[in-house]
């Protein structure tokens, strides 16, 4: 799960957390200036991002062997 964090010395929240294992950092574009609210809506549009493209490798076009031929 991602949380917004402050980094030191930087004006914005981070999306901080472990994803599936894996730790993730990432910027929510979010100034701590605004509300933390939004710094968590953000985190939570950036989990579902990646559990998404993590969820199934092959929802982008496939690539057919006509296609790597002409390529």
């Amino acid at each position: 799960m991602l949380k917004p964090v402050k980094r030191k010395n930087s004006p914005f929240y981070v999306a901080r957390g472990t994803i599936n294992g894996k730790q993730i950092e990432r910027s929510t574009g979010i100034p701590v200036t605004a509300r933390l609210s939004d710094a968590r809506t953000e985190c939570q549009r950036i989990e579902a991002e990646i559990r998404a493209s993590q969820a199934d490798p092959f929802s982008e076009e496939r690539l057919t062997v006509n296609m790597a031929v002409t390529l």
